[in-house]
Parts: C-alpha cells; sequence; structure tokens
C-alpha cells in the first residue's frame, strides 16, 4: 500500500545499508536503542512513539479497543498513552542494564 517493503538484515549490516541507501529507514527496538546504534547520523527523519503490530489476538484488540470511552479519540489517546508509558518504561530498563 505505500510502497515499502521489509527486509531482514543481520544487526551489524544495518547501518552500512542505510548509510549507502539500501535502505531508507530501520527501527531497532527503543530510541536510546536507535541512538546507541548511530542511526540518527544516517536516518533524516526519527518517528516516536512506535507503531507495531501486537503478537495478541485480534479479537483481543478489537474488544479492548472499542470498549474505551469517547469513541475514536478515545482510542486514539488511550494508544498514545500506552505507547508512551511502555517507550519510557523500555528506556528505563535499558539504561539500569
Amino acid at each position: 500500500m505505500l510502497g515499502a517493503a521489509a527486509v531482514i538484515l543481520p544487526g551489524p549490516e544495518v547501518y552500512s545499508a542505510l548509510d549507502k541507501g539500501v535502505l531508507d529507514g530501520t527501527d531497532w527496538g527503543t530510541p536510546a536503542v536507535n541512538y546507541q546504534m548511530g542511526f540518527h547520523q544516517v536516518c533524516k527523519y526519527f518517528i516516536y512513539p512506535e507503531y507495531r503490530s501486537l503478537e495478541v489476538g485480534d479479537q483481543l484488540v478489537k474488544s479492548a479497543v472499542t470498549a474505551v470511552p469517547f469513541g475514536k479519540w478515545g482510542t486514539i489517546i488511550l494508544m498514545q498513552l500506552i505507547l508512551i508509558f511502555l517507550g519510557m518504561f523500555l528506556d528505563w530498563i535499558g539504561s539500569c542494564f
């Protein structure tokens, strides 16, 4: 739909593929990890919060999302809050180890 294709590369090859223009963008975990990998040096844009597929059943997610008050806007706000919280938590965990 967007004209993009997923490419799976070994971790050490991602930076050079971005630098040479083989890849247009990447995501490697949290923003802190992306920074540590040096992707900010070769990528033009940074997108946060990240939108990823959830590994739970589609029906469970659909029923949870439709139960949120305020309709579509309530769902968007709830998802943003969850993603921000999870991102901050994962960054905190990454800084502890």
